[in-house]
């Protein structure tokens, strides 16, 4: 459905721009991933207000996106199975934020815990790619190795602030969605997920 409105769109631009085949496909190829994330936060917004877990999942989901965008990771070789997928996952992890974030008074050894097993994934895999996107360049690698240990350091300091902030009932989402999206980055996940790639082992 995203795919052929992003491709009528697209003609129809094209046709009124004078653009060309491949101008026409890039631009198709653009308008598939601002609809399909716009349709993807709207239906998680949608759900999550339904079912009473929305702050703890929009808290899972940008926890989720932040590292997603730097470290890379499996992806479904479909919009509708990423969609199903991205969905399920978060809904699971707003449900669980609410439902144990609250009865945990202290996410400390938990974030700890999360922290240096995203630290070994960075420093073995991060950033992974797939078939058709794959980062070799040994310079930009360390730099985005280095990026995610930045953000990474930044959101356990976060962790750390918030009984202060008196925002520590949140807390288990994060570390759900930042636990789950290192994970993608792992071989077990490339397996799960039946993708045939072989990541690439420390730098």
């Amino acid at each position: 459905m995203v795919k052929r409105l992003s491709d009528n769109i697209a003609s129809y631009l094209s046709y009124e721009l004078h653009c060309d085949h491949d101008k026409r496909e890039v631009l198709s190829y653009g308008l598939q991933i601002v609809l399909g994330g716009f349709l993807k936060v709207s239906t998680l917004l949608v759900l999550s207000l339904i079912l009473g877990i929305f702050s703890y999942t929009m808290i899972g989901m940008f926890s989720f996106s932040a590292f997603r965008t730097i470290i890379g990771g499996a992806h479904k070789d479909t919009y509708g199975k990423c969609f199903i997928t991205s969905i399920v996952l978060l809904l699971v992890i707003g449900t669980m934020g609410k439902l144990f974030g609250s009865l945990m008074t202290n996410h400390m050894w938990l974030s700890f815990i999360t922290f240096a097993y995203a630290m070994v994934v960075i420093l073995i895999w991060v950033p992974a790619g797939t078939e058709k996107k794959e980062i070799k360049n040994r310079k930009l690698r360390i730099k985005m190795k280095i990026k995610a240990g930045i953000l990474l350091t930044l959101w356990l300091i976060l962790v750390l602030l918030s009984p202060i902030y008196n925002y520590h009932q949140y807390m288990f989402s994060s570390i759900l969605g930042v636990f789950s999206t290192f994970f993608f980055v792992t071989p077990p996940a490339y397996k799960l997920m039946k993708i045939k790639f072989k990541l690439k082992g420390v730098i």
